[in-house]
């Protein structure tokens, strides 16, 4: 409660001079807000006469009431009301929508919030969670000073929190004095992005710490962070891996056999060398760049594998596809981006990707429920494909690099017919086309029509806003429940 006495003249010269401070890390009570707005009200229009008829004498009253009464306002606020627990609930998730990689350190929501008044603070250095993300972006106009303070208190306050840090101080020198920080709580290190300065490099190669949390690591400079560094022995718990240009995956000192999911940029060669020694990966993402001859390999048996991403850039379609050589009989989801330098196929040339794609699905005999497309395939091949895959719920037609169409003979495929033994995509829950596609609106709402069983989402690319407004209209008329996004 607030201490006011029974005295009414006592309160007005009270309130005269100074509204009484109230505790600032709790709401007031019904009585005490009715209070605090009866002297908010008196002291504003003591505010108001001495404005009317001030004197040099009466600046320094009328300041005083005016921060008072600002002050005794900001007391009253509903955000007060929140609980604690709501707060903290609302600053993390600020903190998860936030571009931590264009904001610097002493910008991030954590340190904004614990500028706003003594409560925030409070709140915000009590809750470690939210000090448990250290991405340093673009720090550009900060001291080193500045740095090392931040990061010192971020470590403090995130307590005993498993860290996520994203690090990358080949590209800014001026972190550099940070790492030894980073590396003094190595025990904590769980989910970690690392680009090392020659400073940092020589650090980590002199350290003997442990990482005894960390389950994924991203190594900008893979080779070079290997050196002196057991992998196996060092990190007991290390289950993902983001690594680039391995060339010997076999004299790395990585944990291939516990590896469960793996991200890879590199060329056909090392990354047909990584694949086999991986007996337990579920998760597979690769990158690979092209080779201007062919290459001879044994099928890869990855027996465990339930998701793949695949992009192979190759020089031309006719080009061996690396997909070809996987087998993945549990795969559920499959993300698969093909594209070609020298030249796209044509109407009239071999569609050598989806033969590719045909071969491994034929091959793995997978069940998939989720299927991603982008690059250059020919749209009968497409379907084509499509029709090896009964299981799949999600599919995507991806971005394609150039802004050309293609006609709606894939609109055509997926529509249902009384005559179809075999539909498309008979279990189709979610469909995004997100390549521009010739197409009649009837069409794509016949075809939607025909699936309003199973048909939960759509998302089309039209870049005509007559078009995407009748698109949405003859959709939302025709299949109530339906979720539809339009994309120019």
């Amino acid at each position: 409660m607030l201490e006011v006495t029974s005295n009414e003249s006592l309160l007005s010269t009270a309130m005269s001079t100074t509204l009484l401070i109230y505790d600032r890390f709790h709401a007031p009570s019904e009585d005490d807000a009715a209070i605090l707005r009866n002297a908010i009200l008196d002291s504003e229009k003591e505010i108001a006469e001495l404005e009317r008829n001030s004197t040099a004498s009466d600046s320094r009253k009328l300041r005083e009431l005016q921060a008072s009464v600002a002050q005794h306002k900001s007391i009253l606020a509903p955000i007060r009301k929140l609980p604690p627990e709501i707060l903290g609930d609302i600053f993390l998730a600020v903190r998860a929508r936030e571009e931590t990689e264009f904001e610097p350190l002493h910008s991030r929501a954590g340190n904004r919030f614990v500028r706003v008044c003594a409560a925030w603070r409070e709140i915000a250095s009590s809750m470690p969670t939210l000090w448990a993300e250290i991405t340093f972006g673009f720090n550009y106009s900060m001291s080193q000073e500045a740095l090392m303070f931040f990061l010192s208190r971020q470590l403090e306050w995130s307590r005993q929190s498993p860290l996520t840090i994203s690090y990358h101080s080949g590209r800014h020198r001026e972190l550099q004095c940070c790492f030894p920080l980073l590396l003094a709580v190595a025990d904590r290190w769980q989910n970690v992005s690392i680009h090392l300065g020659s400073e940092d490099l020589e650090t980590w190669h002199e350290s003997s710490m442990s990482f005894p949390a960390l389950e994924r690591i991203y190594l900008g400079q893979t080779v070079p962070l290997c050196s002196n560094m057991d992998f196996k022995t060092r990190c007991p718990n290390l289950r993902s891996l983001d690594i680039s240009f391995l060339q010997d995956p076999c004299v790395l000192p990585f944990p291939w056999r516990r590896i469960l999911s793996l991200s890879l940029v590199d060329f056909p060669r090392p990354v047909l060398a990584t694949l086999p020694l991986l007996s337990s990966v579920t998760s597979v993402a690769l990158t690979i760049f092209p080779l201007l001859h062919n290459y001879d390999s044994e099928i890869i048996q990855l027996p465990h594998l339930t998701r793949l991403k695949i992009n192979h850039t190759r020089n031309k379609d006719s080009d061996p596809h690396l997909i070809s050589l996987i087998r993945a009989p549990a795969l559920q989801v499959l993300i698969f981006e093909s594209y070609q330098f020298i030249m796209a196929p044509s109407q009239s040339e071999t569609p050598n990707t989806a033969s590719h794609l045909a071969n491994f699905l034929l091959s793995s005999g997978c069940a998939l429920t989720k299927f991603i497309f982008q690059g250059d395939i020919h749209p009968q091949a497409l379907s084509d494909t499509l029709a090896l895959m009964p299981t799949v719920k999600e599919f995507s037609f991806g971005l394609f690099p150039s802004s050309d169409s293609v006609d709606g003979s894939l609109i055509h495929s997926l529509t249902f017919t009384y005559s179809d033994a075999s539909p498309l995509l008979p279990a189709l829950v979610s469909l995004r086309l997100m390549r521009p596609i010739e197409y009649e609106i009837d069409a794509v709402v016949a075809m939607l029509v025909g699936r309003r069983k199973t048909i939960r989402s759509v998302a089309l690319l039209e870049k005509d806003d007559a078009r995407r407004e009748a698109v949405y209209t003859a959709l939302k008329a025709n299949i109530p429940g339906l979720y539809v996004e339009l994309f120019k």
